[in-house]
């Protein structure tokens, strides 16, 4: 696959990871929850860390396609 397609599919998976967080990625229900006992605080942790592991990876890769935009570039540059 081609840095062009990398790179793409990099952006895709970007605004998809971002998409969840903005969907799913507010805690104030299930701090709520909790505090009214609905919730245990096994799976409020649960929570936290599906929306923490979706945000590292969201950071993951948003460093690799920064780094493959920045390769992009250096080749165009340099042309």
């Amino acid at each position: 696959m081609g840095e062009y397609s990398v790179m793409l599919a990099l952006k895709k998976s970007v605004l998809e990871l971002r998409n969840i967080l903005e969907e799913n990625g507010d805690t104030r229900s299930y701090d709520i929850a909790l505090e009214n006992g609905e919730i245990s605080i096994i799976d409020y942790f649960s929570y936290l860390d599906v929306i923490f592991s979706t945000e590292d990876r969201l950071l993951q890769t948003e460093l690799e396609y920064q780094k493959i935009i920045a390769r992009l570039n250096d080749h165009t540059l340099l042309k």
